[in-house]
């Protein structure tokens, strides 16, 4: 894990260091891109990469940005989306979690959607930013749970969350993914 970690946080400075300083990958789809290579060789290492993955046939083309939504059953379920989802995609994400080591930097040098749901304006803000990728043909992932169920059962949604509010914009189509699959 330290290893991997190392590696990780490596990548991501290395190209952050080169899209801030080039002004290439404005949209940090090459974030994207270390995020979700280092979920896979992280849960392969482990032994816990899925065996059999079913309904990938429901994932639209890497030309189609949908609202992907997702209860939030357990840690695995950001490196699982990862390796399942081929396209890039931002998740909305808490504020607060920018504050962790590594995950913070994947999300805030990735420009994922970190939302301030203290503030209506920080809301409305994460609102916006998401509305703007799904125009740009990138796809948004968000838990509208706004945090891990403690149980795997789901848990109410956030009235505050992407998940609902988004749901009702018509500029994508929508997937729901359920962990786990019934």
């Amino acid at each position: 894990v330290l290893i991997l970690g190392t590696l990780w946080w490596i990548a991501l400075t290395l190209t952050e260091f080169v899209c801030s300083k080039t002004g290439w990958d404005e949209d940090r789809l090459f974030h994207d891109w270390v995020g979700k290579t280092w979920s896979r060789v992280n849960m392969l290492v482990g032994g816990c990469a899925p065996a059999v993955m079913a309904g990938t046939e429901n994932i639209p083309s890497s030309d189609q940005a949908s609202l992907y939504v997702s209860n939030h059953a357990s840690w695995f379920d950001i490196p699982l989306v990862a390796q399942i989802i081929p396209n890039s995609f931002k998740f909305i994400a808490a504020a607060e979690l920018a504050k962790l080591p590594l995950v913070g930097q994947q999300l805030t040098d990735g420009k994922h959607v970190l939302i301030d749901r203290s503030t209506r304006r920080g809301q409305l803000k994460s609102f916006k930013e998401s509305v703007a990728y799904l125009k740009r043909g990138i796809s948004i992932f968000a838990f509208p749970e706004g945090t891990r169920s403690r149980d795997g059962r789901m848990i109410p949604f956030k009235v505050s969350y992407g998940g609902q509010r988004s749901a009702r914009t018509r500029c994508s189509p929508q997937r729901r993914c359920v962990f786990p699959p019934s």
